[in-house]
């Protein structure tokens, strides 16, 4: 299938491999060359701006970092909109505000095309290793024709329901990762410094009831001191930012999401944005005078 993908950082150059690797065709944007050098070497090709990417594909898939950047991607000069025609598909793999996903979705259908929204609720190397989670809002029968799609990168495709649910359901649990990896930072310093192995702490976390799927991604990184971003720390800023506006739409207090933003937003304020969001710990290590470390 004659296939688009605009967007090609963390998340998306691991789906768009995926989709080359299951012998589609693939035209290509972004704004980095070097993911475009290196994905034109597996067959891809290359094009200049986004309007050159609907001409070239059946289905546009978009893996962009903000909402901001989806509407200028759709919506502005050269946008995708300005090409797009009847009959496409557009899958937004972007986590974004939902909002913002049922404008866009609006202005896609206006022109007879079709959208959904997909964003992913796993890390980029699970997306490497086709087993990521697609949580998808939209029409089923949009889901349908492009599930073979998804399927090269996913082990779980999970349909929430129309248009911004799917988008509403990822930051539900983004609220809840990021505020439970804030938690065990918290909970590792205090320990730490109370005088406890920070080893011991998290064997004995993790078999209670503090136990979590974050808890075990981010503490043995930060026990290691391995910084190195999988989940980066700008966006999870990003992501809170996004829950606290969806909040603020929907007039519903999220105290600890709010609290667990500033956290963050500490933390680039020294400077932690490009590393993975467990470096949160470093601003209470320095706090503190401790080190959560072997």
């Amino acid at each position: 299938m004659r296939l688009g993908f605009i967007g090609l950082g963390n998340m998306g150059k691991p789906m768009a491999m995926n989709l080359i690797k299951a012998d589609h065709q693939l035209a290509i944007y972004d704004i980095n060359p070097k993911p475009l050098e290196e994905l034109a070497k597996s067959g891809a090709t290359v094009k200049s701006k986004p309007s050159e990417i609907p001409p070239c594909a059946d289905v546009i898939f978009l893996a962009l970092p903000s909402h901001n950047v989806v509407e200028e991607v759709m919506s502005g000069v050269n946008g995708v909109l300005s090409t797009l025609k009847h009959g496409q598909i557009v899958v937004d793999t972007t986590t974004c505000l939902p909002s913002v996903s049922m404008k866009i979705a609006e202005r896609v259908k206006g022109v007879g095309a079709d959208f959904l929204e997909a964003p992913v609720g796993s890390p980029p190397p699970e997306v490497a290793a086709q087993r990521a989670t697609f949580i998808v809002g939209g029409e089923m029968a949009v889901l349908e024709k492009v599930r073979g799609l998804l399927e090269t990168s996913a082990q779980k495709i999970l349909y929430v329901g129309p248009t911004g649910s799917g988008n509403t359901a990822k930051l539900v649990n983004n609220l809840i990762s990021l505020t439970n990896t804030a938690s065990i930072v918290e909970a590792l310093v205090l320990g730490t410094r109370a005088g406890i192995n920070p080893q011991t702490l998290y064997e004995v976390i993790s078999s209670s009831g503090g136990d979590s799927v974050q808890l075990h991604r981010k503490a043995p990184r930060i026990i290691d001191g391995n910084f190195k971003s999988v989940s980066g720390l700008d966006i999870a800023y990003k992501d809170l930012s996004l829950v606290t506006t969806l909040a603020q739409e929907l007039k519903v207090p999220v105290f600890l999401g709010a609290v667990a933003k500033q956290m963050f937003e500490m933390a680039r304020a020294k400077g932690l944005e490009s590393e993975d969001n467990a470096a949160l710990v470093k601003v209470f290590e320095e706090l503190t005078n401790v080190r959560v470390r072997k």
